[in-house]
């Protein structure tokens, strides 16, 4: 079958191109609407093969317009909004850090149109996290904003202070957005009474089985709340979180200090290949993980926020 195109303009329905084989239609300069019939000559009938849709063709100005959630282009002749779209984010940066009591403010753009969107970063809540010294500042800063550590009641959050394992529990209920669950079903720790600190986020972690405790040998099990958390230990959690995901071992870097018999082995390198944490650079390409050593709140606060920031924490 050989079809046959002609173009019209579209106020007036008057052809602006001969019948031919030829689909193709230039645009005047100017621009404007146009549509195309398409005709099969062969047809007894003598019918028109027209289009349920009329194209229209648009001359684009260069600039895209947009507002808070999209953007387009405007056609010069008629000003009709054209390859409307939401916008598509990059990463947020840091353009003013928060100081205590002065906001900050970060910043994202549209990689298509380059909208700038601004938010205001609220001022450092702890009166011992300094930026010019404080390591993790910023991901300290993120946990309190993000409403995860709330620090103590005289302002503080003591960075270097080794977390607890009630207070790791809790971190990561939050992280995880606090989900509904039922406690009755959740294991129960032979130490953890309904006057223990976070207890419902410790039988959270438990329900996930993220947690099991220590079997004290006659079927009943311990959380040990007030315990420091070792790194190795933190690993495991956080790899429990993310769901145990699989991951080639053999593509992982090595650590010093983690052999094949070490505790958690597996999700401390798993901890490495996704960038959460990678551990000392002894010098020499060679890194160590010290996995026994305790986990500081502000190395805790930035594992936390690479978890969120990766997609690695999973919600439920």
């Amino acid at each position: 079958m050989e079809l046959t195109y002609q173009w019209y303009e579209a106020e007036s329905a008057q052809p602006v191109s001969d019948a031919s084989r030829n689909p193709h239609f230039k645009v005047p300069e100017g621009g404007g609407r146009y549509y195309c019939i398409v005709t099969d000559p062969l047809d007894e009938k003598g019918k028109s093969i027209q289009p349920d849709v009329i194209a229209a063709i648009h001359p684009l100005v260069d600039q895209w317009a947009f507002d808070e959630s999209h953007h387009w282009r405007e056609c010069s002749a008629c000003g009709a909004e054209v390859k409307k779209s939401e916008h598509t984010y990059s990463k947020w940066e840091t353009v003013k850090r928060p100081l205590a009591g002065n906001p900050g403010m970060k910043e994202r753009r549209c990689t298509s149109c380059g909208y700038l969107e601004q938010k205001v970063i609220t001022a450092n809540p702890f009166s011992d996290v300094y930026e010019s010294s404080t390591p993790h500042c910023d991901h300290i800063q993120w946990i309190a904003e993000r409403k995860i550590a709330n620090g103590f009641p005289d302002g503080t959050f003591h960075p270097y202070a080794i977390v607890a394992r009630a207070d790791m529990a809790a971190f990561l209920y939050r992280l995880a957005g606090e989900p509904a669950f039922d406690e009755t079903s959740a294991p129960r720790f032979s130490d953890v009474s309904s006057s223990t600190p976070h207890r419902r986020a410790i039988l959270w972690l438990a329900f996930r089985g993220i947690s099991k405790g220590w079997d004290n040998g006659d079927g009943t099990f311990s959380f040990r709340p007030y315990a420091n958390v070792a790194r190795a230990d933190m690993a495991a959690f956080l790899y429990r979180l993310a769901g145990s995901p699989k991951y080639d071992e053999t593509a992982v870097m090595s650590f010093k200090d983690v052999p094949m018999s070490a505790p958690h082995r597996k999700a401390i390198l798993w901890l490495a290949s996704s960038g959460v944490s990678m551990g000392w650079d002894e010098g020499g390409g060679i890194y160590s993980f010290r996995p026994y050593l305790g986990v500081a709140r502000a190395d805790m606060a930035a594992f936390l926020h690479r978890m969120d920031e990766y997609g690695l924490a999973k919600r439920a």
